[in-house]
């Protein structure tokens, strides 16, 4: 619903996007994306309390909140949930738990914008973001049963927050923070913001692996942000008898440059098509030593090649049972003969 008459837009914007409770997360910067000049406020609808828990509308706001954040809204709101828990005349109002939470998000989201995507294993979500109110990472799991989020995120101990704005201070265990974590959003205050910017800019280079045997090219990508040249070694582990090569090297890289680090990788025969985690580690220096692990993500597959299947039942002309039957039809998609 777009300018509706009952909620005055304040001044400086143009116009009035509220958005259903029923659009979900990751859906916002498709949903918000023609009302995205910068002149809107955008009025998050609350989730039904007949429908949700307390606890699951409050997640359930905060990750609606975080994506239109993410997705540039310039301007959030909720309308105030005022309750009245009894019948005397002239009782005062009070506010659901979800205000609390409204208030902090505003309190940690003011002020900072995105800023890229943390590695982090599958079912959990990382976000790195700064502004005015400084540094800082927000963390949940989307799914899966992980209960912690395990990462160097600096070399000093960090202060972690919930959503109602309670706080503790986590320092380096063995190396890594060590952060709890659950459905509902945390705010991590205190990271070092050129290293996890550097931890973030690691990919392959080609994304994808082909699946076949034989040698293939990768490279490594990383940017240093830091203002002055870094230097280190990355490890690669031993990867289900793939054939890495160098396993470790070294690198160095100037002041706000993207660095490259060439590999060799030759597959084994029994490689499976699909996504591959790789988790290696980065020892490095950058004015003080940082030793992280880094993760790396890559697809093995092949786009020369289409592979089709099917299957039917047939009466064997030797037996006379009824067997299955298999198809498979390769069709060659690429300028080189298999």
């Amino acid at each position: 619903q777009v300018d509706r008459e009952d909620i005055a837009p304040p001044k400086g914007i143009g116009r009035t996007v509220r958005v259903p409770w029923t659009v979900r997360a990751t859906t916002a910067n498709e949903y918000l994306e023609p009302w995205g000049d910068g002149a809107s406020i955008v009025v998050l609808e609350r989730a039904p309390e007949e429908l949700l828990t307390e606890r699951d509308r409050i997640e359930d706001l905060a990750l609606r909140t975080l994506d239109a954040w993410r997705a540039g809204a310039p301007a959030l709101a909720i309308e105030l949930p005022w309750r009245f828990d009894g019948d005397a005349e002239g009782e005062s109002p009070s506010l659901d738990a979800e205000v609390l939470a409204w208030r902090e998000l505003g309190r940690v989201l003011g002020g900072r914008t995105f800023i890229a995507d943390f590695p982090t294993p599958d079912g959990v979500r990382a976000w790195i973001a700064d502004g005015a109110s400084g540094p800082l990472m927000i963390v949940w799991r989307e799914s899966g049963q992980a209960t912690t989020f395990d990462a160097l995120l600096g070399n000093a101990a960090v202060r972690v927050g919930d959503v109602f704005g309670r706080a503790t201070r986590l320092e380096l265990d063995r190396g890594l923070h060590r952060v709890p974590i659950s459905t509902s959003p945390i705010f991590i205050d205190g990271i070092d913001l050129p290293f996890a910017k550097l931890l973030a800019s690691i990919a392959f280079d080609p994304p994808t692996l082909d699946s076949r045997r034989g040698e293939q090219d990768l490279v490594v990508r990383l940017r240093n942000p830091f203002p002055v040249a870094i230097t280190g070694t990355l490890a690669l582990p031993d990867q289900r008898s793939w054939d890495i090569s160098p396993r470790e090297q070294s690198f160095s890289i100037p002041a706000n440059t993207e660095g490259r680090i060439q590999l060799r990788v030759a597959l084994p025969r029994t490689a499976t098509a699909g996504p591959v985690e790789i988790v290696g580690t980065l020892d490095m220096n950058a004015g003080e030593p940082y030793v992280a692990p880094v993760l790396l993500r890559t697809t093995i597959d092949w786009p020369a090649v289409h592979i089709e299947r099917s299957w039917r039942y047939t009466r064997s002309v030797e037996t006379g049972h009824v067997d299955v039957a298999v198809t498979v039809r390769v069709t060659n998609l690429g300028d080189k003969p298999l």
